[in-house]
């Protein structure tokens, strides 16, 4: 019985090992692409990262920022014709 259970520690403590690096491996490749104006895929990988760590601030505020600069681009029909 102990064993059992120290066993289910150890596989818990490395799920949330597994779950943290996940996390940062998402996040840095968000802002990353974020920084490239690769928006669509720096979307991606800031849902990743909140589904790694939902209770994350960092990656929900990166999220609306990545919202934000893609709705600010200018597309074809808002630009100034010459």
């Amino acid at each position: 019985m102990r064993t059992r259970i120290v066993s289910l520690i150890i596989v818990a403590i490395a799920a949330a090992g597994c779950s943290r690096q996940s996390f940062e491996r998402f996040f840095t490749r968000g802002e990353r692409f974020l920084t490239a104006k690769r928006y669509a895929e720096a979307a991606i990988e800031f849902e990743n990262a909140a589904r790694a760590n939902p209770q994350s601030i960092a990656s929900q505020m990166k999220q609306r920022r990545r919202k934000r600069a893609e709705c600010s681009r200018p597309t074809a029909s808002t630009s100034t014709r010459s």
